[in-house]
């Protein structure tokens, strides 16, 4: 199956869920995001996060995040010279932006830029073996590239696949975050 085709399914699937079951299913995603940052020190090590702006039916990630986690937030934003890069924000100081072929939420533009430690990562797809499909546009494959860093896919059960098809410019994930698990993932 295509890459177009698994997204137009993944698309689908997540249109049938209904505002309520994804407000639960993004606490419990949450909630595990939290302890897995936990376990890595995020907060008392100061790491700063390289978050995203859910839309389109991505889980809301940080229902259940404290505040203190706002001091160490960035969020996408376009420069055209180097493509993606984060700056530094919170999630009230984000303006509505038309950037990455979309209208989302993202820092203000003289926001400072910064290298996040860790980088929570949107896609449609991902599997336990750290592979990922995101929406097409490869924003993310070109940010990773030079990315040492940890990786954390965020999604939900549902858009789990056993494997996916990868490209040699696909970047792995370190881990995967859903309501109901963490996934460290494993190379095969």
């Amino acid at each position: 199956m295509s890459k177009h085709e698994r997204r137009k399914i993944m698309k689908a699937k997540l249109s049938l869920l209904d505002e309520a079951d994804l407000k639960t299913k993004s606490s419990q995603l949450s909630k595990n995001l939290l302890q897995l940052l936990s376990d890595h020190l995020v907060i008392q090590n100061d790491i700063l996060i390289g978050a995203f702006a859910p839309f389109d039916r991505e889980p809301y990630w940080h229902a259940e995040l404290p505040e203190e986690f706002d001091k160490l937030t960035s969020f996408p934003a376009f420069d055209k010279k180097s493509g993606m890069v984060f700056k530094k924000a919170s999630f009230k100081d984000l303006v509505l932006k038309n950037e990455f072929g979309s209208k989302i939420p993202g820092p203000k533009d003289d926001a400072e830029e910064i290298r996040p430690g860790l980088i929570l990562i949107p896609g449609l797809s991902m599997s336990s073996k750290g592979e990922r499909l995101g929406r097409g546009k490869g924003f993310y494959d070109r940010y990773l590239e030079n990315f040492h860093g940890m990786k954390i896919g965020i999604c939900l059960e549902v858009q789990l696949d056993e494997s996916l098809p990868v490209e040699p410019h696909d970047v792995l994930l370190d881990f995967i975050v859903t309501e109901k698990r963490i996934i460290k993932c494993i190379r095969a």
